[in-house]
């Protein structure tokens, strides 16, 4: 709800009359206007983290945000501007739509953003012992070419001696 203090006077050729009284005039709250901005933070194969710009709450605070993925609609824990969804299917585009809700109700959605999950990683590729001497090994396995996304690829390696170290 919003207060607001009104007041008139009467202008012609001759000038300007008094002041009316003011008048107080109390607006009642309304839901919340449309979210904007959507915008995707980090992608996985799994999961599209998302931020937004918090709309105008109209009169009561926004309590939280429902999340559209087109297959459901998701209430968020709070009022913060910003949801990961998960359980998502790898290297999959959605279509992902975001409304604000208050004590008065829900407001309209946004517009659909369309946002892709990431593929997931290539296997493992064939590790192989080249050469093995005392103090060292040679070891050897994939290319490091481009990934199917186009991606080049990066490798770890971990290793472990004979006394679990």
């Amino acid at each position: 709800m919003f207060l607001f203090q009104i007041r008139f006077c009467a202008i012609n050729s001759a000038g300007a009359s008094e002041w009316s009284p003011t008048k107080e005039i109390t607006t009642m709250a309304a839901p919340p206007a449309a979210v904007t901005q959507l915008q995707m933070r980090l992608a996985t194969a799994n999961a599209l983290s998302l931020i937004w710009q918090r709309p105008i709450s109209n009169g009561e605070n926004i309590t939280h945000y429902n999340v559209d993925t087109g297959n459901a609609v998701i209430p968020t824990s709070g009022p913060e501007a910003r949801y990961t969804l998960e359980g998502l299917r790898p290297d999959t585009a959605y279509t992902v739509r975001v409304q604000a809700v208050n004590s008065i109700g829900p407001g309209q959605f946004c517009p659909g953003s369309r946002f892709h999950t990431r593929p997931l990683p290539p296997a493992p590729p064939k590790c192989e012992c080249v050469n093995a001497n005392y103090n060292s090994l040679k070891v050897k396995w994939g290319d490091g070419l481009k990934h199917a996304s186009g991606e080049l690829c990066h490798y770890t390696l971990e290793m472990e001696n004979s006394r679990n170290q």
